[in-house]
C-alpha cells in the first residue's frame, strides 16, 4: 500500500488544506491523528517504545499525536491556528522547535497556559509544510482515542506517556 493509498483510507489532509478549507470538516464526535515530518523533533534511533511498539508511518511521516473531540471542526481548528494557548498539540511542537523557529514563550496572563507572540504564524507555517491530519467521524470517540493511543506509540500524546524519552528539547 502506498501513501496516496492511505491517505485515501485515512482521509489524510495536509494542514494546510484543512486550514483552507475548514468547514469541510464535520462538525461531529470523531477521533484525529496527527502526522508529520519528526527529522528535527525526534530522534527514532534513540527511542524505544515501553510496550515495543514499532513507530506508525504513513508516507513517510510519523504518527506525532492522537485526539478526540465532540466537534471536529472546532477541535481541529484549535491545532491550526495561530494560537498555541488553546491547543497542547502546538504547545508541545513549539517547545520542540524553540530553537529552529527562533521562538519565544509568553504565559497567557488569565490562564496555566502559554503562546508563541509573534512566532505563532512561524509555527502555523511549519505545520502546514510539515505535518497532516487524518480524521474520523465516530460516536464513541473517546473510547476509540483510548484503544488509538494504547495501541499506537504517538509521543506527543504526553498525558498518556509513561516513558518521555524518545523527545529531545
Amino acid at each position: 500500500m502506498d501513501f496516496h493509498d492511505m491517505q485515501a483510507i485515512c482521509g489524510l489532509r495536509t494542514t494546510q488544506e484543512v486550514r483552507d478549507d475548514l468547514q469541510a470538516i464535520p462538525d461531529c464526535a470523531g477521533v484525529y491523528m496527527i502526522f508529520g515530518d519528526t527529522t528535527e523533533l525526534v530522534d527514532w534511533a534513540e527511542f524505544e517504545d515501553i510496550e515495543g511498539r514499532p513507530r506508525f508511518r504513513v508516507g513517510g511521516t510519523d504518527l506525532l499525536y492522537i485526539g478526540s473531540s465532540m466537534n471536529l471542526r472546532a477541535r481541529i481548528g484549535c491545532h491550526v491556528k495561530d494560537d498555541s494557548t488553546v491547543s497542547t498539540f502546538r504547545m508541545s511542537i513549539g517547545c520542540l522547535l524553540i530553537d529552529n523557529l527562533d521562538l519565544e514563550v509568553f504565559n497567557h496572563p488569565t490562564r496555566a497556559t502559554f503562546h508563541f507572540g509573534q512566532g505563532e504564524a512561524r509555527l502555523t507555517r511549519w505545520m502546514c509544510l510539515n505535518t497532516a491530519i487524518a480524521i474520523w467521524p465516530c460516536t464513541h470517540a473517546g473510547e476509540l482515542e483510548k484503544a488509538l493511543i494504547k495501541g499506537l506509540p504517538a509521543p506527543l500524546n504526553i498525558a498518556e506517556r509513561r516513558d518521555l524519552s524518545l523527545i529531545h528539547i
